[in-house]
């Protein structure tokens, strides 16, 4: 049914973004179809990087289960997060949605950078 394959997607996505991060990454699901990788230590040019990466790997992953197949595409929000920042976590996630729905505004599979006022 429908709701196992989009399950099967969610798990393959997530297999996906797992083999593109470093040990010292941290991946979590947040909502339905929505990921939090955060990658500490790494600027905004390497977490775009990262993006590029991660489309790339799932560009090139099968998709298909029991006849279906698709070619799933997603968006991606980065953000930034100086420890220096007396900056509370819900504060840095709410940056990353904001993100997150600028690139969901330009359009399917777009990247979106937003930075800290400092």
């Amino acid at each position: 049914n429908g709701e196992r394959y989009g399950d099967f997607i969610l798990s393959t996505f997530a297999k996906v973004v797992s083999k593109n991060i470093r040990g010292s990454d941290i991946v979590g699901r947040m909502d339905n179809d929505e990921f939090a990788v955060f990658l500490p230590g790494t600027s905004k040019e390497e977490a775009m990087i990262v993006a590029r990466r991660l489309r790339h790997s799932a560009a090139g992953q099968d998709f298909g289960l029991n006849g279906k197949k698709v070619n799933p595409t997603f968006c991606i929000g980065i953000t930034d997060y100086h420890s220096s920042e007396n900056t509370h976590a819900n504060a840095v996630f709410e940056r990353a949605r904001e993100a997150l729905e600028k690139a969901k505004s330009v359009g399917t599979g777009e990247t979106a950078v937003l930075s800290t006022a400092s």
